[in-house]
C-alpha cells in the first residue's frame, strides 16, 4: 500500500496564492471567505484563522500585487525608470482593477509598498529634486498615477463603454473620431495617460535644473 501524502500546510502565502487563481478564475465579486476555502478544500473557519477578516485578505491581495512591480533596470535614466514603474502599476491596476482600486485609495502599509515607494523617492532625487520639491513631486507623481488610474477605471469591467457613450452624448466630431468602440476608448486612455505621464516628467525635470 502506497505511503499516504501529506497536505501541504496552510499558511498565509498559500491562502494569498489560492485567492489570486480564484481571482483570475472567477473574478474578484465572487471571492469569499468560503468561496475561497471551498476552492482549496478546507473550510471557511481555516481561512479565518489566518485572515479574521475580508478586508485583510484583501489588503495582502494588495501587497502582493505592490509586490509583483518589478524594479526598473538600473542602467535606465532616472527618468526612464520612473516612466517605467509608472507604466508597470497600470498595467497592474488596469489588470486587477478591483485591487489596484484598493492600493490607490488606501495605500498599504508594509515593507513592500514601502520598498516600491523608496523606490520611486530614490529615483526623483537621482533626477535632481530636493528638499520641498522632492517631496512635492512625489505627491505629483504618485497622485497622477492612482488618481489617472482610478478615473480611467472607474465603472470596470464596463468602464470603456461608459466612457464611449459619453463621449458620443458630447455630440462632437472630435470625440466621435475616438470614441466608435471601447477599443478606441482604451487606446485613447492609454495614449492620454502617456501624455501626461510625459508632461509631468518634463516638469520634475524642470524642477530639478531650477534647484
Amino acid at each position: 500500500m502506497p505511503p499516504r501524502t501529506s497536505r501541504a500546510p496552510l499558511t498565509r502565502e498559500r491562502f494569498v496564492t489560492a485567492a489570486w487563481d480564484f481571482i483570475e478564475q472567477h473574478g474578484f465579486d465572487a471571492l469569499t471567505m468560503r468561496s475561497l476555502g471551498k476552492s482549496m478544500g478546507v473550510s471557511a473557519s481555516a481561512v479565518y484563522t489566518y485572515f479574521p477578516e475580508r478586508d485583510e485578505l484583501v489588503a495582502a491581495l494588495a501587497d502582493e500585487l505592490v509586490a509583483r512591480i518589478e524594479p526598473a533596470d538600473p542602467g535606465l535614466t532616472p527618468r526612464e525608470r520612473l516612466e517605467r514603474e509608472a507604466i508597470e502599476v497600470r498595467t497592474l491596476m488596469r489588470t486587477y482593477p478591483a485591487i489596484g482600486r484598493l492600493i490607490a485609495s488606501g495605500p498599504v502599509e508594509s515593507e513592500t509598498a514601502g520598498a516600491f515607494a523608496g523606490r520611486i523617492i530614490a529615483d526623483l532625487e537621482a533626477l535632481g529634486l530636493t528638499g520641498d520639491d522632492l517631496v512635492t513631486g512625489y505627491r505629483l507623481f504618485e497622485g497622477y498615477i492612482a488618481g489617472m488610474s482610478l478615473f480611467d477605471l472607474a465603472g470596470a469591467p464596463d468602464h470603456l463603454e461608459q466612457r464611449r457613450r459619453r463621449y458620443r452624448a458630447l455630440v462632437h466630431s472630435a470625440f466621435d473620431e475616438h470614441s466608435r468602440s471601447p477599443d478606441d476608448i482604451d487606446q485613447l486612455n492609454e495614449a492620454t495617460y502617456r501624455r501626461g505621464l510625459a508632461v509631468i516628467l518634463d516638469h520634475l525635470e524642470s524642477q530639478a535644473t531650477r534647484g
